[in-house]
């Protein structure tokens, strides 16, 4: 009877060992796999951070390139965007054609600075003395923007009737614009309008002719490559397509 007893004690006592076992091998693999996800979103942040600081310098380089030539600029480096406000790029009221000739100079320069500096973001392999960089430029989107003036459905087309403008012009100054292909082999540039639906400030407190002089722009925003679209192999950078 002892003997039966000392048996099943040693068996409840192997069971619960293997049962604690068996936890601290699941909590090791829990750490683990925490440890490789936390690392892993640190590198993704980092390569996120790494491409809005290349942006950056390209809106900066832009910037200084336009400043030279007496065209005013804003940039707006949190959301990629160079901005031609009112003043620089200005339109006949509801229409796409432009206000004089200096609109046309803006755009012309701009297209000037494009040639310049954007095959070194692009990653042209014609391009000599070019910065080493991780991200490139996936797509800039020539954005058009109205005042709230007139309906809804007009504002959309006129537009989009203006970001075509804008982008004519500098392709009729640099026809090679539109050969500029990102790292995927697409198209760089595209065309969009917004109408009136991206104001940039609150009207609130607002003078009405301010407000909407404000709003009339024509906008470019650079989209880097995402992150997952590049690798590293053998110690090397590789692009890879990201599947849509």
């Amino acid at each position: 009877m002892g003997r039966q007893r000392e048996s099943t004690h040693n068996y409840t006592g192997n069971y619960l060992i293997s049962i604690s076992d068996m936890f601290m091998g699941l909590l090791f693999l829990f750490i683990i796999l925490l440890v490789y996800y936390a690392s892993q979103t640190n590198i993704t942040r980092k390569k996120l951070s790494d491409a809005r600081e290349t942006r950056s310098n390209l809106l900066l380089e832009l910037k200084e390139n336009l400043n030279e030539g007496n065209i005013q600029v804003i940039i707006d480096e949190s959301n990629g965007i160079l901005r031609l406000p009112d003043g620089t790029v200005s339109f006949i009221h509801d229409s796409d054609e432009f206000e004089s000739e200096s609109s046309l100079e803006s755009l012309r320069k701009l297209s000037d600075a494009f040639v310049e500096i954007l095959p070194c973001y692009i990653g042209a392999t014609d391009q000599k003395n070019c910065k080493d960089i991780l991200h490139y430029v996936e797509s800039v989107f020539v954005e058009g923007h109205t005042d709230s003036t007139g309906s809804n459905e007009r504002n959309w087309r006129l537009s989009s009737e203006r970001g075509y403008a804008a982008y004519k012009v500098m392709l009729e100054e640099h026809p090679e614009l539109n050969n500029f292909l990102n790292r995927g082999g697409k198209n760089l540039f595209s065309i969009s309008g917004y109408g009136e639906g991206r104001p940039l400030l609150n009207k609130n407190n607002l003078d009405k002719d301010l407000y909407n002089r404000l709003n009339r722009r024509i906008d470019f925003r650079f989209i880097m490559t995402p992150p997952e679209n590049l690798e590293i192999e053998d110690g090397k950078l590789k692009f890879t397509q990201v599947k849509r």
